[in-house]
């Protein structure tokens, strides 16, 4: 049967010094006609995915592994503590890695921990004052830093954190928030609680907190600046005592446990939560205790299984709260 013109196709062209046939396209968009998932059915695609695939790092995500142990007042086997540093560390990548394959590959995958760094900050690490045992901090200066500076406290329910997670998950996460506000970020990694009383951990933040107020004044001179706090999970235990003395103060997903009390009043706020979490402090919670403090604040929530989310959603978040961290310059 012979061909009408009309329906001959253009024979396929070879690229040249390659094994490579450029086959004709369509012309068309590989996500046209393609009804994108809302944000909480990308969680439930991502959930789902991880759980099947990843099943471990799934649970630790969402299960506190070591509280059979902290519950009983006993040190988190060593063991455990290492593979959950590793777990957590790997979510950042995995989350952008898992978006790709499961949400569509003709769209942004990027995680904050990445994108936002291109342009920046710089990380030197902090040394000026004598850190209280066990402290160690870095301060992450921005391309264009706006005067504000603010001491970051990464999460964990108080035995894990100050590893590799914190390296890949909350380090990259606070210079993110840093480059994007032009806030100079301290990052501060704290003794960890273990099984035992916060009290010595939060004493170690409260000196570490007015050490860095104190070398902002000598940085400045006799000009203000205001410095704040940028506390994620249990970082906003460990900040109790300084949660007056901040001037500002970004709450990423906090814990708050039963009976607890931080001056949250003093300063302005910002809550930012996890709308789908079933691992930290509901939402309600959250907000009951906020405006049971008389504390003004801005809320916000995103759909997140706790930090399981969309690239595209961990962006949103970090740009809003990036917005306002450079409002209170």
């Amino acid at each position: 049967m012979s061909e009408t013109p009309g329906n001959q196709s253009e024979p396929a062209q070879q690229t040249p010094n390659s094994d490579i046939v450029n086959l004709p396209g369509s012309g068309r968009d590989v996500q046209e006609g393609v009804a994108l998932l809302t944000p909480e059915q990308q969680v439930e695609q991502l959930s789902n995915f991880f759980e099947d695939n990843y099943p471990d790092i799934f649970r630790s995500l969402t299960t506190d592994e070591g509280r059979e142990f902290t519950s009983q007042g006993k040190e988190v086997p060593a063991e455990l503590k290492e593979a959950t540093e590793r777990m957590w560390a790997k979510t950042p990548d995995l989350l952008a890695h898992s978006g790709l394959l499961v949400l569509g590959t003709g769209l942004d995958h990027s995680m904050p921990h990445v994108s936002y760094l291109r342009t920046g900050p710089a990380a030197t690490p902090f040394g000026g004052a004598e850190l209280p045992e066990g402290v160690r901090a870095t301060i992450l200066r921005p391309s264009e830093p706006n005067g504000a500076y603010a001491v970051s406290l990464h999460g964990g329910p108080g035995w894990f954190g100050d590893g590799q997670s914190h390296d890949q998950f909350w380090l990259p996460l606070f210079a993110a928030l840093a480059e994007r506000s032009g806030v100079t970020v301290i990052d501060v990694v704290y003794p960890l609680p273990g099984a035992g009383s916060w009290e010595p951990t939060q004493a170690a933040v409260a000196q570490t907190f007015n050490d860095v107020k104190n070398w902002v004044k000598q940085q400045r001179g006799s000009g203000s600046s205001q410095v704040g706090l940028i506390t994620f999970g249990t970082g906003f235990v460990a900040a109790r005592d300084v949660a007056g003395e901040a001037d500002f103060h970004l709450i990423m997903t906090p814990r708050i446990p039963a009976g607890f009390a931080a001056a949250v009043e003093s300063s302005r706020n910002y809550v930012s939560l996890a709308a789908l979490d079933t691992r930290g402090t509901p939402a309600d919670e959250v907000t009951a205790w906020m405006d049971g403090r008389g504390a003004e604040y801005k809320y916000s929530d995103y759909p997140s299984e706790h930090i399981i989310a969309a690239p595209s959603v961990w962006r949103g978040r970090v740009d809003e709260a990036a917005q306002w961290l450079a409002q209170q310059a």
